[in-house]
């Protein structure tokens, strides 16, 4: 066999041709971007720890202001800064409360009707004495009648029996008796006539005569009774009893007049209307449980106070008379002075606070609306549950409250 292959070259064995059919051994190379890996790590390494700085050791933000802070803060156009128009005291301690009136009042009428007639409306401002509305009178205009025709009849009658008889009628009395006496004397006579007769006059005639003269003589002791009470009038306890008649008739009067005058209801205070409970046509009864017993709720709004839950801890910087500053919520640019008018004798044990009432006294900021009180705005801005913030003032040392002169010294 030739060892030249088809071409003319030499012919391989099958033992080198299966060794160039083997794959060599293939090292691997290196590139170039075989470190960007390691950077990617670096890189969430940093941002991992700059969170965490972040979280726990950025500064925490700054609490939003008080309303002290405000208070003190807030200036608005054209009024007084509240740090100067409270500066003649330290601020010891604020509170935030709600406004309400000093009286609130429900006015309902003290007898059961109908309403035929009101005049009022809620938001409207009456004075005292203003009618507000009308019952049905029907039912007590007749009592009223009925009760004044029984005190006639129990005033004539104790009258009488005070006047005594009129004259006429006493003389009627004597009158009376002088006939009964003439009777008398004439029967006397006819029976000692009789007797005088002897045998000329009956049994039967002298014991007619005697039964005519014993009844002439009853009849003389009556009528000089009569006469004697005729002059002298009726008995006290009579006209005592007769005058207890006509005052128990009196009272009777005045408390059907009461109950029809209480048919016209009015306001019992100047203020304003601040709910309507009735209307025309509706059924009133201060005494059913089912029936309306009021007509409206009115108060007097230049008469206000703030009510406000002041926490234990805090109490003992609040004293009955302690000047205060309150600014409502819906008017921050006004501001009131008042004081603190009562401190209610019971804690709340459910939030731990002591409930107190400051008196709203006047209107201080802005300077171009103050006024000695509230009767000028009632109802126009401050207005019942409204929010208000209240601050109180530091009291000041004896010292501090004298002028210079007082203390031996003379301003420089």
């Amino acid at each position: 066999m030739s060892d030249l292959g088809p071409n003319g070259g030499t012919r391989r064995t099958l033992a080198e041709r299966v060794r160039a059919l083997q794959l060599n051994d293939v090292q691997p190379q290196r590139t170039s971007g075989s470190w960007v890996p390691w950077l990617l790590c670096l890189i969430f390494a940093g941002l991992s720890i700059y969170f965490a700085y972040q979280a726990y050791f950025a500064a925490e933000p700054e609490p939003p202001p008080t309303p002290t802070q405000q208070l003190k803060t807030y200036s608005p156009t054209g009024a007084a800064p509240a740090a100067q128009v409270a500066s003649s005291g330290e601020v010891v301690h604020e509170s935030r409360g709600h406004i309400v009136p000093a009286h609130k009042i429900q006015v309902s009428p003290k007898v059961a009707g109908m309403v035929t007639k009101l005049n009022f409306d809620v938001g409207m401002v009456v004075e005292k004495g203003t009618v507000l509305a009308e019952l049905e009178k029907v039912d007590y205009l007749a009592d009223v009648n009925r009760a004044a025709a029984a005190a006639a009849a129990a005033k004539a009658r104790y009258e009488e029996l005070a006047r005594g008889m009129r004259p006429e009628e006493k003389k009627r009395a004597t009158a009376a008796l002088e006939e009964a006496r003439a009777v008398k004397r004439e029967v006397e006579d006819q029976l000692k006539r009789l007797r005088a007769s002897g045998r000329a006059a009956t049994e039967e005639e002298l014991t007619r005569t005697e039964l005519r003269l014993a009844q002439a003589i009853q009849r003389v002791i009556q009528l000089e009774q009569e006469e004697k009470m005729m002059l002298e009038g009726a008995r006290i306890e009579r006209i005592e009893a007769a005058k207890a008649e006509w005052q128990a008739a009196e009272a009777e009067l005045a408390k059907a007049q009461w109950r029809l005058d209480n048919c016209t209801i009015r306001a019992p205070v100047t203020g304003i209307i601040l709910s309507k409970k009735a209307e025309e046509g509706d059924i009133v009864n201060p005494v059913a449980f089912n029936v309306s017993a009021s007509l409206c709720e009115m108060a007097d709004l230049s008469d206000l106070e703030v009510e406000l839950k002041i926490q234990e801890r805090d109490i003992a910087k609040i004293f009955v008379g302690q000047r205060c500053r309150i600014r409502p919520e819906a008017y921050p640019d006004r501001l009131y002075e008042g004081y603190v008018d009562k401190i209610i004798p019971a804690a709340d044990r459910g939030i731990g606070a002591v409930p107190v009432r400051v008196k709203v006294e006047r209107l201080i900021a802005p300077k171009s609306e103050a006024a000695p009180d509230l009767r000028a705005e009632q109802g126009k801005y401050l207005l019942p549950d409204m929010a208000a913030v209240t601050a109180f003032l530091r009291k000041q040392p004896v010292e501090e409250a004298k002028p210079p002169e007082a203390n031996g010294k003379t301003a420089s």
